[in-house]
């Protein structure tokens, strides 16, 4: 993946030549351009990252770790791919503890004639080489304006990279479309002992059109000669953008898993050996829509996914997502049954500057707020509600909800202005197993008609929250910024307990 499929939509076929010679010329301009801004030393607030300088932004993180220290190549993206094919190159910041993070040179950079774009990959180590497999996207005179071959680049220090010639290292196999050949993830079965390399590819002969987007594999025994083998997994989704893209593949305990990317999630797979079958649980995305292209790399015993945060067109709440934003983490558990659970990362959490007590604004008869953090909200024929304010913008905000009896939602406003709509409304529907966060959601959390707790993050354009430390939601919001914070319910009563605000 590099960038929405509505930039696809809009390109054209008839000036490739012109538009790769612009590219070129703007891209070593913005190589230099990103190097700077990315050459800062160490930094501590590693956390929805965004670059410092104008119109630089995140998008696809490739997380990779070796000899316990933790990296994250990511696209550096410029202006929300207002270049034509993207114009992509790879950063790379590094840790060794999750706190403090440093910013290393561009990884990879467009630096010779027929590179449009760095697209998605991955690094692997062997035998004493880093290993980068990327897709290199340029101009075509086809249907899609595009072209995608996959190539490598090498390393001694996982730091400064050389490519391999020729650039196209693998071009698309028969009977797949050149224009989609992108995201390559490599793994070792540890079965076979062999490589294997998992492919984002769109099949040109599918009888059927959701499944012709799909994943394909190759196999090798030595990084360099690969024989391709076929399909290795169809999503055959009928919504969005169908592509399975941007592949992920682990072992945590007995199982095995697949990670891809649909739409805006990040959905994994189950399964028992290294190859399938694979099978899929209840809750399979591993966050919500709005953070996407999940990725994973070990670290010290854990799990760490690395994504990103969108921006939204026009700094406004209803603009729709823009490629680019800022890049987001969180940890991996598993369960008995091997279904996965994503909780905030405890060491990149932001840290609050001191208790804030709220002051009571207003509430509907039969609720109830004290000064210990407790509250009793209580419906008054069919909805009640308690506004508590000087809630700063930026808070840390966290809760138990102890639901008594039963209810029909129960939720709060956060950044709440006290005018109509001027909120972002957070809400928990125990009768869908709903969770909707402004205008984004998740579904299938089956905890809301039990006690539960909830973890929000108010950073800048930020909303982050966990609930019961297994499932997150994020958004990107723009529009309010009021500086109180409203409880409410409806059809029955809830207990807000242990309420802290930094």
């Amino acid at each position: 993946m590099c960038y929405p499929v509505r930039y696809f939509r809009k390109m054209r076929v008839c000036i490739p030549v012109i538009l790769s010679f612009v590219f070129i010329v703007f891209m070593k301009a913005g190589n230099i351009a990103g190097i700077q801004a990315l050459e800062d030393g160490n930094i501590t607030d590693f956390q929805y990252f965004t670059p410092a300088a104008d119109g630089l932004f995140c998008g696809d993180p490739m997380p990779f770790s070796h000899d316990s220290v933790f990296h994250v190549y990511w696209l550096l993206d410029r202006e929300h791919a207002a270049a034509p094919l993207g114009g992509h190159i790879w950063a790379h910041s590094s840790t060794d503890d999750l706190k403090k993070w440093t910013q290393h040179p561009i990884a990879l950079g467009i630096d010779r004639e027929g590179e449009g774009s760095m697209c998605t990959g991955s690094v692997f180590y062997h035998d004493g080489i880093y290993y980068a497999f990327y897709a290199t996207r340029s101009a075509a005179a086809n249907a899609t304006g595009k072209r995608e071959v996959l190539s490598v680049a090498t390393s001694r220090d996982g730091i400064h990279f050389d490519k391999w010639e020729p650039l196209a290292f693998l071009e698309a196999p028969k009977g797949y479309a050149d224009s989609d050949l992108r995201d390559p993830f490599i793994f070792r079965n540890e079965e076979d002992g062999r490589f294997y390399m998992i492919v984002t590819a769109l099949s040109e002969n599918s009888a059927f059109e959701h499944a012709a987007p799909c994943l394909i594999y190759y196999v090798s025994d030595d990084l360099k000669n690969w024989e391709f083998k076929g399909r290795f997994y169809t999503a055959g989704s009928a919504d969005g953008f169908a592509h399975s893209e941007c592949a992920d593949y682990f072992k945590l305990g007995k199982y095995y898993y697949l990670l891809f990317k649909v739409g805006g999630g990040t959905y994994y797979r189950i399964a028992d050996s290294p190859l399938g079958p694979w099978r899929s649980v209840m809750n399979d995305n591993i966050g919500n829509d709005y953070a996407l292209v999940f990725k994973t790399a070990p670290f010290k015993g854990r799990r760490i996914a690395t994504g990103f945060i969108p921006w939204r067109e026009g700094n406004r709440d209803d603009g729709g997502w823009q490629y680019g934003g800022s890049l987001v983490f969180r940890e991996l558990k598993q369960k008995a049954d091997g279904s996965l659970v994503a909780c905030f990362v405890k060491e990149m959490q932001p840290e609050g500057k001191g208790k804030v007590i709220p002051a009571l604004k207003n509430l509907t008869p039969a609720s109830d707020y004290d000064a210990a953090g407790r509250l009793s909200v209580v419906s008054d024929n069919g909805f009640g509600a308690v506004r508590l304010s000087r809630v700063p913008v930026n808070s840390l905000i966290s809760f138990r909800v102890v639901p008594e009896g039963t209810y029909t939602e129960t939720g709060i406003l956060l950044r709440d202005t006290e005018k109509d709509k001027g909120y972002y409304d957070m809400r928990f529907i125990p009768k869908s197993n709903k969770i909707t966060l402004g205008n984004t959601f998740i579904d299938d959390f089956s905890y809301l008609s039990e006690p539960f707790t909830v973890e929000i993050v108010m950073k800048g354009s930020v909303i982050d929250a966990c609930i019961n430390g297994e499932r997150c939601i994020v958004n990107r919001v723009f529009d309010h910024n009021g500086e109180c914070l409203t409880f409410y319910v409806r059809d029955g009563k809830v207990r807000i307990e242990n309420l802290r605000i930094e």
